[in-house]
């Protein structure tokens, strides 16, 4: 904690430092391209000047603009040459070889005065340095959440490691080898610059995407070889197609994806710091909650009761409101307005124990009370009111919970839930994900029916944990972690938790989908190119690759 402020300096030195290089880069670029453009317009128009006149001042100046912006990028290129050399080429190495590819060829249009493509390299570089922008910013802006968003304890997801605790708080939903997510207190995230700094992509896929790339790339050569019988034009064919083939999608998509996703849940003080743990959330089965958690407690209601005169009216209201209070649950707010919210009132509960589908038993003051349904008091051997009578309080979507103590029937309380619409979203994304939903509560009411009518979602999908599993779930959830690696960091809200956790499930999805996408691109643009160098727009190919190269990124930008 003492080091935070130095460490947000450094990332905020870093965020600057690779936004000050794109700006740069993006500027090399864009006097590139206008220069790339102006012979063959010239060309077209009939238009003669001495200085562009052949292509050979454009390579030269091209050479020098993808050096000094090749300078400003060149840690990165460095570390692409050497994961390639490594056998284990990474996005990066793409760059590096395509920029190099790039400036071989570019010197040997300038003695030819064949075209160059180093405005094409240039583009990719630009494209890079972007992502490496948006990663440092994320960095920086999830920093702020994870050391200086709470001043005590933060709260993290994780999942469940006990074996035995996996299995009865699973029980009866989840088969083979149960993954449950839940939030509790950790007072300090460690390794999050290491957290942040993982991989996004699988090895074996950028691995993959460089070796396609290259692959296609010797295609367009050999076929544009073969057609113009040239072997300039067939070296740059192979440069200019690795500029659009070389997979920068792959790196740029799940930046773009993790930033994009960040910016909003930074809003709610959440953050996620890269997509392998993203990756790890979705493996998971189910996630545990609290029922009041879920619920819109200022709409959960207590309309009326009906008194049986068994006992004084204001003490069946104290001792109601003190199990409700104390059990907790989505009616605790409606009972503690009902005593103007003076708890110093209520008289102290003991023995309090939820019995599965029925309700809860306590002791105030020497008696027995109980809070539940019709079944907790047949159950009890306390008579009930038919189910003819209770059917006129429970009308219009409404429940009825009874108050019997000592053995007698004291009171029936009319009641209400709302559910929080913005929870309901976030269970159904849950559901589309394969993630079941595990719920803690000691409010009878409070059933798989009842939650998936009242959000919508599969009753297949739901599970009302057991008094045992509730122990056992309540126990991790209130403990204190000392430390945690940093994963998920949240504000220990249900929706910021499931936000995360949804929004994870769309990280990980999507950053698998971009293997997909950049071999997709890696074949459009081998096949674009030796169009455009085989047809009649060769001239213009080196500006159409930029082109293709940025439109390729919005794209991944629109897909995320």
């Amino acid at each position: 904690p003492s080091q935070r402020e130095s460490i947000r300096r450094m990332l905020a030195e870093r965020s600057k430092k690779s936004l000050s290089r794109v700006i740069g880069i993006a500027a090399i670029e864009v006097l590139l391209f206008i220069i790339s453009l102006i012979p063959p317009l010239f060309e077209k128009l009939s238009i003669e000047t001495s200085l562009f006149s052949n292509e050979t001042a454009v390579s030269i100046i091209g050479i020098i603009l993808l050096v000094v912006a090749g300078g400003l990028y060149a840690d990165k290129l460095k570390y692409g040459f050497e994961t390639l050399f490594g056998l284990k080429p990474t996005a990066e190495s793409a760059v590096s070889v395509a920029c190099v590819t790039a400036l071989i060829q570019a010197v040997y249009a300038a003695v030819t005065g064949s075209n160059a493509f180093c405005v094409a390299a240039l583009a990719l570089i630009l494209v890079s340095s972007a992502a490496d922008m948006l990663d440092n910013k994320r960095i920086l802006d999830n920093f702020a959440v994870c050391a200086f968003k709470y001043e005590n304890a933060s709260f993290a997801v994780h999942t469940l490691e006990n074996e035995a605790e996996k299995f009865e708080i699973g029980r009866g939903i989840l088969m083979g080898n149960p993954s449950i997510l839940y939030s509790s207190a950790v007072a300090f995230p460690e390794k999050f610059i290491e957290k942040s700094r993982e991989n996004p992509v699988d090895p074996s896929y950028s691995s993959a995407s460089v070796f396609a790339a290259a692959g296609l790339s010797i295609l367009a050569a050999v076929i544009c070889g073969f057609k113009l019988h040239s072997f300039s034009q067939a070296f740059g064919a192979f440069a200019c197609a690795f500029c659009c083939a070389g997979g920068i999608v792959l790196k740029f998509m799940p930046s773009f994806a993790l930033y994009n996703a960040n910016r909003k849940l930074n809003a709610h003080g959440t953050m996620i710091t890269s997509i392998p743990v993203a990756d790890n959330i979705k493996q998971a089965n189910a996630v545990a909650v609290d029922a009041e958690n879920i619920f819109d407690l200022s709409q959960c209601t207590m309309h009326g009761m009906k008194d049986f005169k068994n006992m004084r009216i204001d003490d069946v209201l104290l001792y109601a409101a003190a199990v409700v209070i104390r059990s907790g649950g989505p009616l605790k707010e409606s009972f503690r307005s009902v005593i103007d919210g003076q708890e110093d009132l209520l008289p102290s509960v003991k023995e309090l124990v939820y019995e599965d589908k029925m309700g809860i038993t306590g002791r105030i003051a020497d008696q027995k009370v109980l809070l539940g349904n019709r079944n907790m008091l047949i159950h009890h051997n306390i008579e009930i009111p038919s189910e003819k009578y209770e059917a006129k309080y429970s009308k219009g979507g409404r429940k009825v919970i009874y108050l019997a103590c000592n053995g007698k029937l004291c009171a029936l309380f009319v009641v209400s839930y709302k559910a929080d619409k913005k929870i309901g979203q976030q269970l159904k994304e849950l559901e589309k994900n394969g993630i079941s939903l595990l719920v803690r509560t000691n409010d009878v009411n409070i059933t798989e029916g009842f939650i998936a009518k009242t959000f919508g979602i599969n009753k297949s999908n739901i599970k009302v944990l057991s008094s045992v599993a509730s122990r056992l779930y309540k126990r991790r959830k209130e403990a204190l972690t000392e430390k945690l690696p940093a994963g998920i960091i949240h504000s220990g809200s249900a929706y910021t938790m499931l936000s995360a956790v949804t929004e994870s499930c769309r990280l990980s999805s999507r950053s698998k989908l971009s293997f997909g996408i950049s071999l997709a691109l890696s074949v459009i643009g081998g096949i674009i190119t030796a169009m455009m160098l085989t047809g009649n727009v060769g001239a213009f190919a080196g500006t159409l690759a930029t082109i293709f190269i940025f439109a390729s990124s919005l794209i991944s930008s629109l897909v995320s």
